[in-house]
């Protein structure tokens, strides 16, 4: 298949009309986007709904309150576990395992 008649022109031709073909569907997509018809209006807030306390906490702050607790307490319950095991120190029946003289030779 022979390209000759792809000159400079015609293919600066071939850009400019792809260039305008998307230009039109842009003002198309934009024109039926704001022409549409919009969807039902929300329905109006019962009256008679109790008013919020904005000092009384919601549901989820109260989940993620119970959950920093949680984590807080499971935090301190570790630190509480590890200073005891570290509080008598290392027991000197076991062999530190990164001592190269208590590795036992097989």
């Amino acid at each position: 298949m022979s390209l000759d008649f792809l000159t400079p022109e015609v293919f600066d031709v071939l850009i400019i009309a792809v260039i305008v073909i998307g230009l039109a569907f842009a003002v198309w997509r934009l024109y039926t986007d704001f022409t549409r018809p919009l969807g039902p209006e929300r329905p109006p807030l019962p009256v008679d709904a109790p008013p919020v306390d904005p000092a009384e906490p919601t549901d989820r702050e109260a989940e993620a309150r119970a959950l920093i607790e949680l984590v807080r307490q499971r935090r301190a319950d570790a630190s509480a576990a590890q200073n005891t095991d570290t509080a008598a120190g290392p027991n000197p029946a076991e062999p530190h395992p990164d001592d190269p003289d208590s590795r036992t030779q097989p």
